[in-house]
């Protein structure tokens, strides 16, 4: 299995299921915003117009964009009492950049071009060269360092009734309480027990 963010083998299943589809239900698919049968308003009946590129940001605009990245980054500022403001997201370089020809946006498989040579000498390579990512957290790290241990407790966890049994679960206080049914649990940790009826 991969360490990395996103592993070859998913990348490769993914694009491959998405090859299948139509190009809307492809780009749709490939961004994994939701299936083109979950889309929040009904396309245009002309859309896509010639399948360009300049059509499927156009749809990003109208629903990866507030339906996804950016519901996401509303909600986390307001979680943390921030106020956020995409700066390219401005009305006049949304227009501008809309105007752009394609070869200027994505050039083979360096995307963002334009932007990416304004900015080479006025920021470090790293950040000009690096490969785009998301902001998803890292969970497949935590399972495999600091969550493992309860990973792992969560996944051997013994049932709480014999297979097959059709009563009520009994308490257990003799073992790890951790997982056990709801119990008052005070704030030193321990756990008031009573036995099943």
């Amino acid at each position: 299995m991969s360490d990395e963010k996103v592993g070859l083998d998913y990348k490769v299943k993914r694009f491959l299921e998405g090859a299948a589809l139509p190009p809307l239900e492809a780009h749709l698919y490939w961004n994994g915003a939701f299936p083109s049968s979950h889309f929040p308003a009904p396309l245009p009946h002309e859309w896509p117009l010639d399948g360009s590129s300049a059509d499927f940001l156009h749809l990003d605009q109208l629903a990866y964009l507030p339906d996804d990245i950016l519901n996401k980054c509303d909600r986390m500022s307001m979680a943390h009492s921030l106020e956020v403001r995409p700066a390219f997201l401005d009305h006049r370089i949304v227009e501008f950049a809309a105007t752009l020809p394609h070869d200027l946006k994505i050039r083979g498989r360096n995307l963002k071009y334009i932007l990416r040579e304004l900015m080479r000498d006025k920021l470090p390579a790293a950040v000009t060269t690096r490969a785009k990512q998301g902001f998803d957290i890292p969970t497949h790290h935590w399972f495999r360092t600091t969550l493992r241990p309860m990973l792992h407790d969560h996944v051997h966890e013994r049932p709480s009734r014999p297979p097959g049994s059709t009563g009520p679960p009994s308490a257990n206080c003799s073992t790890n309480t951790t997982h056990a049914a709801p119990a008052t649990v005070t704030r030193s940790g321990d756990s008031s027990c009573s036995p099943s009826g």
